[in-house]
């Protein structure tokens, strides 16, 4: 976890990967050029679906993400925007304003809802809201319609209120616009869509499959008190696929530069194994003694990087347990072991059940049938007709078959980078170090895991933004961690894995939990695996560590109980929504609603907001927790099977009400992409 400071307040960005490759996974992605639309998204300056700074009705393709970075006169912003459905984008900004005394470091939220979409005669009709959570630096609403003449000319238009109304041309249709009252990170409901109204418009064409030409009007003066409109010119070129460099004047004086990234994470990437084979078919006999199928199959499997766990073979059927150790697609570790198999096993055994594990307890049992695979292998639609002869069901207990760890334990040694971003005195700060990272296996459910870390170079030390906070400083101390925490044990724990029933998974884990945290945490999660619903419950009692005892030993007075009880749902396949209901670190009770879209190739984008029992004025700047998750799958970055993650966690202002303790993962997590839904979606990587 990393944080940077403002006034007490921390701003976190969490890597949870290993190494430099998990720091730069998100630009690599971004700036990747084999996986983007053929036909880049049409953003303005802001980021957000336009030309020039001005909003069109025109959605990006569903599931685009895309990086923007503004450089104008007054402002230098970076946003963030996701086409979260196909009707709905959404984006985060950071930005630096400048001001007659001293400059303004804010964010701020967008999102912009496709009303209609275009067709042969009518326009499309999006309504959107500008900076909505927040001080209202560039806080606008608006209403806009596109249309496109032929293929180059695409008219916009629509009417401002807020910053777009500034000229105020309209009157003020729908009342006056009140002052905003609230703190920083509320929305500001009473203001939508009153005071001043003003049109605003732009004409693109696209003189070339490369250059796009714009002209507009607006009705926002970028500098301040309502005046006359202004009319604004400025290009685009496509630069390379998926990425957009553009520029603009006003009438003004003002002159904007600005480079937008744009990709797609629903593209897979290609994830083959050089030496691939097809599906064999042996003739052994299925006699599990030494040097029979099963260590021919352990043998095979991990030419893959699939441990084999579990054997047990009878009559003629075969059930196996196999640890996932190098495919980010649990259906192509699944093919994978279909292929050997079928490779040492004999023609006797018939029935092949697969349970799969990786980093959590085995999330599901996985049935297929020798005579499926053999019709289905050179059959173009074999993707979709295999898992419809595929069956699914829930991991059964073990009690014999149990088979040495071929390695019980591990030790890696990499580079590490700490982000801290949103501190408006020096708005990024980073330390990079050394990490050790250990795992020792006890026994199959069992295992030991730490991590030691050194800081060899940064400035994150020098932070001097220490808790002010009215409650127990149980993240906003955080500064004290980067400016103390040279070396010493980042964790050290000891996990239990559990199936004790078919459907229930648990999991207990104790020692120094986080960066922050010592203690004990439980957890039970109940998910059928073809089950929309899940059910979870945590507990956890913690110790906050003292940042100065290296060896992490070390601790503050403060002590506290926290756990949640926790509903997850499947919305659709790929949208997931979750409810935590408990009490916090900081003693405070609340919930935090989660929503997640997932995509069949490990991808994540999400966003969560976090209402307790804390007042938003003891809170502090930002109201409540809230923040952007991102999950991305180092395979889809480096072009082979890997079954890491880099998760990122943005968080424009994390204080101490709403925090819980990281304790690495949480079963939902570990247990969710090796079961019915998400399988389904990915089931083509099972023959690659």
């Amino acid at each position: 976890m990393s944080h940077a400071f403002f006034g007490g307040w921390s701003y976190p960005v969490r890597w949870r990967a290993k190494g430099a490759v998990s720091a730069m996974a998100m630009a690599l992605a971004l700036a990747s050029g084999g996986q983007v639309q053929a036909e880049p998204p049409r953003l303005n300056l802001l980021g957000m679906p336009g030309s020039l700074t001005l909003p069109a009705a025109r959605p990006m393709e569903d599931g685009t993400l895309a990086f923007s970075l503004d450089r104008e006169n007054t402002r230098e912003v970076g946003t963030l925007t996701f086409q979260a459905l196909p009707r709905l984008t959404g984006s985060f900004r950071y930005g630096r304003f400048d001001r007659p005394v001293n400059a303004l470091y804010d964010r701020s939220f967008d999102v912009q809802f496709q009303l209609l979409n275009e067709g042969d005669w009518l326009p499309g009709v999006a309504v959107g809201l500008r900076d909505f959570i927040g001080t209202g630096t560039l806080a606008s609403e608006y209403v806009v319609a596109t249309k496109s003449l032929g293929q180059t000319i695409t008219l916009s238009g629509g009417i401002g209120w807020g910053k777009l109304g500034a000229k105020g041309d309209l009157g003020s249709p729908l009342g006056e616009r009140p002052n905003f009252t609230g703190l920083g990170g509320e929305p500001g409901y009473n203001q939508w869509f009153r005071g001043p109204a003003a049109l605003f418009g732009t004409v693109d064409w696209q003189a070339s499959d490369r250059l796009r030409l714009s002209l507009g009007w607006s009705g926002e003066d970028p500098d301040g008190p309502a005046q006359a409109g202004v009319v604004l010119a400025g290009a685009s070129w496509q630069a390379r696929p998926g990425m957009v460099v553009s520029a603009m004047a006003d009438q003004g004086g003002n002159l904007g530069l600005g480079v937008q990234f744009a990709f797609n994470p629903r593209v897979a990437p290609s994830t083959f194994v050089p030496g691939r084979q097809p599906l064999a078919f042996g003739t052994a006999s299925p006699d599990a003694g030494a040097g029979g199928p099963v260590d021919r199959l352990s043998r095979r499997l991990a030419e893959d990087g699939l441990v084999l766990r579990g054997a047990r073979i009878s009559g003629d059927e075969a059930v196996i347990r196999v640890d996932n150790r190098s495919f980010g697609q649990p259906s192509q570790a699944l093919g994978r072991t279909a292929r050997a198999l079928t490779g040492e096993l004999g023609p006797e055994v018939a029935r092949y059940s697969i349970e799969m594990s990786g980093p959590g307890p085995a999330a599901s049992r996985v049935m297929l049938t020798r005579a499926d695979l053999i019709a289905l292998q050179d059959d173009p639609a074999r993707a979709e007709k295999g898992w419809d002869a595929t069956k699914v069901g829930a991991v059964q207990p073990w009690r014999d078959g149990w088979l040495p760890e071929p390695s019980p334990y591990s030790v890696t040694l990499h580079p590490y980078l700490a982000l801290s971003v949103f501190d408006p005195i020096n708005p990024v700060r980073a330390d990079i170090g050394a990490q050790l990272d250990a795992r020792l296996r006890l026994t199959p459910n069992l295992f030991v895991d730490g991590s030691l870390r050194a800081r060899l170079a940064g400035n994150r030390r020098a932070s001097d933004r220490f808790s002010n906070s009215a409650l127990p400083p149980v993240r906003s101390d955080a500064a004290r961690y980067a400016v103390e925490g040279d070396a010493g044990i980042y964790n050290l724990t000891m996990t239990y894995l559990g199936s004790p029933m078919p459907n229930v998974y648990t999991r207990l884990s104790a020692g120094l939990l986080e960066e922050m945290y010592a203690g004990a945490v439980g957890e039970v999660l109940w998910k059928p695996p073809s089950s929309r619903l899940g059910l979870g419950v945590e507990l956890a009692k913690v110790w906050q560590r003292d940042p100065g005892m290296g060896l992490g030993l070390g601790y503050y007075d403060y002590t506290t109980l926290t756990g949640h009880a926790s509903v997850y749902y499947a919305i659709t396949p790929d949208i997931d929504a979750r409810l935590d209901v408990g009490r916090y670190l900081a003693g405070d009770k609340g919930a935090t609603f989660t929503l997640e879209r997932r995509f069949a190739n490990g991808w994540k984008v999400g966003a969560y907001a976090t209402l307790t029992d804390v007042p938003f004025a003891t809170f502090g700047e930002g109201s409540f927790d809230k923040g952007i998750t991102l999950t991305i799958p180092l395979e889809w970055v480096l072009g082979k099977p890997n079954v890491r993650r880099t998760d990122v966690l943005i968080q424009p202002i994390q204080r101490d009400g709403g925090a819980r303790i990281d304790p690495g993962f949480r079963l939902y997590e570990a247990v969710r992409p090796a079961q019915a839904a998400d399988l389904e979606r990915s089931w083509g990587m099972f023959w690659k």
